[in-house]
């Protein structure tokens, strides 16, 4: 009798890059890819890409996280009204401005504009972590659950990042050190990809495009738009 000598044999970095860029939805997005899978683990399509990455440390009671040792207040999607709306809210650690569509979109994108007209005031007595963390970032929202992508304004680097962030019964958030300037024009594209992944893809003026890819954990989401609400 001939022996059956199949195994499952793991996937190689390339082989799920491959299948990762197939599933983007534009040239543009393919040059420069990382891809975050559920368990955290970070794969890129170039050398160095992954490097940068580096989870958020999420407190589980919603409270600060740190990056680079330093403590950061993390955006309180959790205070966003249940209805529709958009204006200047003011709740919790600060104030901010909310676009929420309605039901039945999966896919928003547009300008944003680094600045550096904020103060951060720390709130601790060695002055490293700060009380207010500015944010521009787009997002989703079901009943599922919430998943916020853009950029934050990291103070170990004096400048702006990208960060992924996923609410759920285990947060889980990661950012890069993709770094962009103050006073730059960036183009932030943010869409579900399938029930499990999302892509966050970032586009600073004058300098490196970058995408992200992250799988899900906590959440899922309908690649239609059905219940999910964009915002931003």
């Amino acid at each position: 009798m001939a022996q059956d000598n199949t195994q499952n044999v793991e996937k190689t970095e390339a082989e799920i890059m491959k299948e990762i860029i197939a599933g983007l939805e534009s040239e543009e997005e393919k040059e420069n890819v990382v891809y975050i899978d559920k368990n955290g683990k970070v794969y890129s399509n170039k050398p160095g890409l992954a490097k940068g990455i580096h989870p958020m440390n999420l407190d589980q009671e919603k409270g600060p996280f740190k990056l680079n040792g330093i403590e950061y207040a993390v955006p309180q999607d959790w205070l966003i009204p249940a209805g529709n709306s958009v204006g200047i809210k003011e709740i919790g650690t600060g104030a901010y401005r909310l676009i929420k569509s309605n039901s039945g979109y999966r896919k928003v994108e547009g300008y944003v504009n680094t600045t550096s007209n904020f103060k951060i005031n720390p709130h601790d007595p060695d002055g490293k972590a700060p009380n207010t963390t500015p944010y521009l970032y787009l997002g989703a929202s079901s009943s599922n659950g919430e998943l916020d992508a853009g950029l934050l304004y990291n103070l170990y680097f004096q400048a702006w990042t990208p960060f992924v962030k996923e609410s759920g019964k285990k947060l889980a958030g990661y950012s890069d050190d993709l770094k962009i300037a103050s006073g730059k024009q960036v183009f932030l594209r943010f869409y579900i990809q399938d029930s499990n992944h999302v892509v966050l893809y970032v586009v600073p003026s004058g300098g490196t495009a970058k995408t992200f890819v992250y799988e899900t954990k906590n959440t899922t989401w309908n690649a239609n738009g059905t219940g999910v609400k964009m915002t931003s």
